[in-house]
C-alpha cells in the first residue's frame, strides 16, 4: 500500500469509530425518546417543565458567554499592552487553565465547595444547594463504609 492509501484507511478508520462512539449513544436516545410516540414526545416538549428549561439554559448560556468575552477582551488586552517578561508571564497564567485535565479540574471544584471543603473551613459558608455538595453526598452514601478493624 501506498503511503497516501494508509492514510486514507486510518482515516477512514478513525471516522467509523468517531462515528461508532458518538452515533450509538445517540440513536439509543432516540430509540428511548421516542418509546412513547409522538403524544409523549409533544407532551414533554410542550410542559412547563420544558420551557422553564429553555429559558434558564438560555439565560445562563447568553451571560456567561457576556462575562466571558467581556473578561477574555479584558485579559487579551492587557497581556498585550504589558511589557517584556510580563507579557510571556500572563500569557502563561491565561493558557495554564487549558493545560488541566477536566477531573482535576472537577476535584479541585468538589474540595473547594463540597462537603467540609475550603469555603467551609475558612469562610464557614454551607451551601445547601449546591450541586457538588449533593453529588458527592449521594455518592458517599451509596457505598457502604467498612469498618477499619474488619
Amino acid at each position: 500500500m501506498t503511503d497516501r492509501r494508509a492514510t486514507a484507511v486510518l482515516v477512514a478508520a478513525t471516522a467509523a469509530v468517531a462515528a461508532a462512539l458518538i452515533g450509538l449513544p445517540l440513536a439509543r436516545l432516540a430509540l428511548v425518546a421516542t418509546d412513547g410516540g409522538p403524544v409523549a414526545i409533544v407532551g414533554a416538549l410542550g410542559g412547563p417543565a420544558a420551557v422553564t428549561a429553555v429559558v434558564n439554559t438560555l439565560w445562563t448560556s447568553g451571560l456567561v458567554s457576556a462575562i466571558a468575552v467581556l473578561a477574555g477582551t479584558g485579559a487579551a488586552i492587557f497581556t498585550e499592552r504589558a511589557a517584556g517578561s510580563r507579557r510571556h508571564a500572563l500569557r502563561a497564567a491565561v493558557l495554564a487553565p487549558l493545560l488541566l485535565p477536566p477531573f482535576v479540574l472537577a476535584q479541585a471544584w468538589a474540595r473547594a465547595w463540597g462537603p467540609r471543603g475550603l469555603s467551609d473551613q475558612l469562610l464557614g459558608v454551607d451551601l445547601p444547594g449546591s450541586t457538588v455538595r449533593a453529588a458527592s453526598s449521594s455518592c458517599s452514601q451509596s457505598r457502604p463504609r467498612r469498618s477499619p478493624i474488619s
